[in-house]
């Protein structure tokens, strides 16, 4: 009792309880604030963490919300949205100024979401275990942050772009762009359960700046071969991926491409789409290919429905034949199942968009270079003819897979 009768029979204050018992209380208050009460809930976070791990289940890719405007010609749509650019204006070098900052590692960031870098370990796993051929290395990968257009001229022309990077690596861009919906993540609160990555951390209309993925960035390259020596004159190169590649095995692609590296860097030292596009060509098509990396036209940006990865893509043009590249030497020839030589017109390249399997960047690359090289009615009558046989999740990988 803090309040006790006296010898005189007058009631004192027990000062001494009164400080012992404050004390206490702090002692108490302090314990549970700093010791048990973070305990508890590091232990509830690990047991939903637990839990979701024992419950990893990739779902099925759901339907694009209408803020995804899929890319459509006709009767060819991808589940493929298109961020900047046009086949009547594309970009040359000098005008895409990069920023590059390589000390932002997305999983340092001091507000990377905890959970999801929790889980990235566990599905990298996933996905070395779907390719143990050695196909997944972990190389480190300039990641897109930021994409602004500038504003039109006085004369009323097109504003230049600005690239902004960070760093990731690929590891971590199969763990997030390529684990989308993969139930990973613990709900919030004391809710039980899981959700995707998707349904977790994608909102839409797309903000890139906000995003939490991976995002490396990739250059698609169709190649333009024009000879007299050649008949038709003017031809393209397609080429049929291997069936040793991580990423959409046998489906057909534009002529050449890849992730943006570290490695492909500009004279300024930093990394460069353009560069990019080139030396994959060279690499994947034909050590005789002589281009310069302002040789590519960057036609636009877009971001994947299925997986969210960004593409840069374009063409660029050569005097080599078909039958000389075809016939050349090439450096990564392993990644390629066979290169095929086709005519430059739009009958002939929607015709087999529509009859094979195709990777959908490419499609949007191949149907941008035909409306910046033909008229772009016959571009889209020749579309709106073609017989109705795919649908947009036809183009989806998993549909390759099954």
């Amino acid at each position: 009792m803090f309040l006790e009768i006296n010898m005189e029979g007058k009631m004192q204050i027990n000062w001494p309880e009164i400080l012992i018992g404050g004390i206490i209380g702090s002692v108490l208050t302090w314990l549970g604030d700093n010791v048990v009460a973070p305990r508890v809930r590091k232990w509830w976070k690990g047991w939903k963490q637990r839990l979701a791990l024992r419950h990893y289940r990739e779902q099925a890719t759901p339907m694009p919300p209408d803020a995804f405007q899929m890319y459509t010609l006709g009767n060819i749509q991808v589940p493929v949205m298109n961020l900047v650019g046009s086949p009547e204006t594309p970009f040359t070098l000098d005008e895409v100024h990069i920023e590059y900052r390589p000390t932002e590692m997305d999983l340092q960031q001091p507000d990377y979401p905890g959970d999801l870098k929790a889980a990235i370990p566990h599905l990298t796993q996933i996905h070395k275990q779907k390719h143990p051929s050695g196909t997944v290395v972990d190389n480190p990968l300039p990641r897109l942050i930021g994409l602004e257009q500038a504003g039109e001229t006085i004369d009323n022309k097109r504003g230049n772009l600005t690239l902004t990077f960070g760093l990731t690596t690929f590891c971590t861009f199969l763990a997030t762009n390529r684990s989308l919906d993969y139930a990973a993540i613990p709900k919030s609160g004391l809710t039980p359960g899981t959700q995707t990555i998707r349904e977790a951390f994608v909102r839409f209309p797309y903000q890139l700046g906000e995003s939490v993925l991976a995002n490396p960035l990739g250059a698609h390259m169709l190649l333009i071969s024009r000879s007299t020596l050649q008949n038709p004159h003017d031809q393209v190169i397609i080429r049929q991926r291997s069936s040793d590649v991580a990423l959409y095995k046998e489906a057909f692609q534009v002529s050449s491409s890849g992730f943006l590296s570290t490695a492909h860097c500009d004279a300024g030292g930093v990394p460069n789409p353009f560069v990019t596009a080139v030396v994959e060509a060279r690499e994947e098509l034909s050590h005789l290919l002589d281009l310069a990396s302002s040789d590519f036209n960057l036609l636009g940006i877009t971001v994947n429905w299925e997986d969210l990865d960004l593409n840069a893509y374009g063409y660029a043009e050569t005097g080599l034949t078909v039958q000389e590249i075809l016939g050349s030497f090439r450096r990564d020839d392993f990644e390629t199942g066979k290169l095929l030589g086709l005519p430059f017109n739009p009958e002939t390249l929607l015709a087999h968009i529509m009859d094979n399997k195709w990777e959908p960047v490419s499609v949007v690359t191949i149907c941008a270079v035909l409306l910046r090289f033909f008229p772009q009615q016959r571009v889209l009558e020749i579309a709106r003819r073609l017989p109705a046989r795919k649908k947009f999740w036809d183009y989806y990988e998993h549909s390759y897979e099954h």
